[in-house]
């Protein structure tokens, strides 16, 4: 157990000094730091790794609680930095205690045999021999997952029982936090207050396979839970929302990296739920270029790394790792075009093509391979209606709640928290046809594991959206030369 409230700690302390450093206060901030201290954790991992440096978790660990320490402090000399209160700090470090040893002696985990991937690899990191992976796993399973349970090898462990449920209650607790503040920017009352980012985290907590998720070691919670972060906290940066726009901005630069290393696809879905934040002039251009150029330059560092690895195993690397590793490239050069004129009289219609563009793209797909598309649809079919997937009934009812809210009500910049849910459908069935191999029924299947990246942010927007008092049958999402309820100028 030394090992486990040792690393949650750690990830818990590190996360929270450095989003307290700059302006989060309140119930949210262990919530926020926890999955802060995560993403850190996973970018200095994922450093260690690609820089062929000694892999010990226990460096890892450190240097993410010194790092925060270190801005705290040299922000604290020059007079900028909050000093800490004691009671909360005991307080929170108490509850951590008691939450890690009881779900440390109730050991309660699902696991697969993606599972013991995941331990394989992170076993192999706590023994500084990463050298033994196989790029291909390397690819597959990403570094995020791995590094959260590697320290379970101080133990002769493989997983730690306690960090995935505490990820799952940082995650509705943060889920909770953004309603909380989004709410606020349009009427400060107990309603939006309390009441409906209390219910939104209940919700999500009493959704069937949130739940399981909760306790499987696997990927998908993490993702889910940097995808809210990002496009929720791009969604509350362009509401001017009571919160410190330095924290966003932060919390945002540690997100994007991390998620880049959780699955193979997320350079890609990065890029797509940060494109509303790309084209929107509510966000301020070097905003916008810094965070282009860190999505950009974690791509190509990502994949080059396995680009190397694959040609020091004698393989050829896979066309996705190269494609990944120029557009990564590509991503970077393009930084300087966003401060032009050219790109403020095109960007309003990015959007647009963006979605269109994958729609079509998957109908090209269903077309040359009609076969793989026809059983991925019917795979998917019997996994929401017909409960294979193990939803039960709460991913039709999120479903009908989103298509409601999406028709009927009308709310300023909700392309936010829209765009990333409704591309994920062609984009999901895309990676389908690339991988060659259709989808299938049951609940291990990817696409309906992937589902899950989408929940959180769904019931943002629904919460969002019926709280609005904006109503418009079929609104016109996209529009140009003025503003539009995305916040996006044309």
């Amino acid at each position: 157990m030394i090992v486990e409230l040792f690393t949650n700690f750690a990830m818990l302390i590190g996360g929270s000094v450095l989003v307290y450093t700059f302006g989060v206060r309140g119930w949210p901030l262990p919530a926020l730091g926890f999955l802060t201290g995560i993403a850190l954790m996973s970018i200095l991992g994922s450093l260690q790794v690609v820089t062929a440096q000694p892999t010990t978790p226990v460096a890892t660990l450190t240097l993410t609680m010194l790092i925060p320490a270190v801005v705290w402090i040299w922000l604290h000399k020059k007079g900028s930095a909050p000093s800490f209160r004691i009671l909360p700090i005991f307080l929170f470090a108490l509850f951590a205690a008691a939450a890690t040893a009881g779900l440390y002696l109730a050991k309660l985990l699902n696991l697969s045999p993606d599972s013991y991937r995941y331990a394989q690899i992170g076993s192999l990191f706590e023994n500084s021999k990463m050298e033994f992976v196989q790029p291909s796993l390397q690819l597959k399973r990403g570094l995020a997952v791995p590094l959260l349970h590697a320290p379970a090898n101080l133990a002769d462990q493989f997983f730690l029982f306690s960090v995935t449920p505490l990820l799952a209650l940082a995650t509705a607790a943060m889920l909770a936090w953004f309603c909380q503040k989004g709410l606020q920017s349009d009427q400060n009352n107990w309603l939006n207050t309390w009441a409906l980012p209390a219910s939104a985290a209940v919700l999500l907590l009493t959704n069937q396979f949130f739940v399981y998720n909760a306790f499987y070691v696997n990927g998908h919670l993490l993702y889910s839970a940097f995808l809210l972060l990002i496009a929720g906290g791009s969604w509350l940066y362009v509401r001017n929302a009571d919160v410190s726009k330095a924290a966003l901005s932060g919390m945002l630069f540690c997100a994007v990296p991390a998620l880049v290393v959780t699955r193979p696809e997320a350079g890609l879905q990065a890029g797509l739920i940060l494109l509303p934040a790309f084209v929107s002039e509510q966000v301020p251009v070097r905003l916008r270029a810094s965070l282009l150029a860190v999505l950009g330059f974690s791509i190509v560092v990502w994949n080059g790394f396995l680009w190397l690895e694959f040609t020091a195993a004698g393989q050829t690397a896979p066309l996705s790792v190269i494609g990944m590793f120029w557009l990564g490239c590509v991503s970077v050069l393009f930084v300087p075009f966003l401060f032009t004129r050219l790109y403020l009289r095109v960007s309003s219609r990015l959007l647009a093509c963006a979605e269109i563009g994958l729609w079509a793209a998957l109908m090209f797909a269903a077309w040359k391979e009609t076969d793989v598309f026809i059983v991925s649809i019917r795979a998917t079919i019997d996994n929401i209606f017909l409960g294979e997937g193990e939803w039960g009934n709460s991913i039709l009812i999120l479903a009908v709640l989103f298509s409601g809210a999406l028709i009927v009500f009308r709310a300023e910049d909700r392309i936010f928290l829209r765009f990333p849910v409704t591309t994920f459908i062609p984009f999901g069935l895309l990676l389908g046809h690339l991988r060659n191999v259709p989808y299938r029924s049951g609940i291990f299947d990817s696409f309906n594991r992937m589902l899950l990246h989408i929940v959180p942010l769904a019931i943002l927007f629904i919460v969002y959206s019926y709280t609005s008092n904006r109503r418009k049958l079929f609104p016109k999402e996209f529009s140009s030369g003025k503003k539009t309820e995305q916040g996006v100028t044309g």
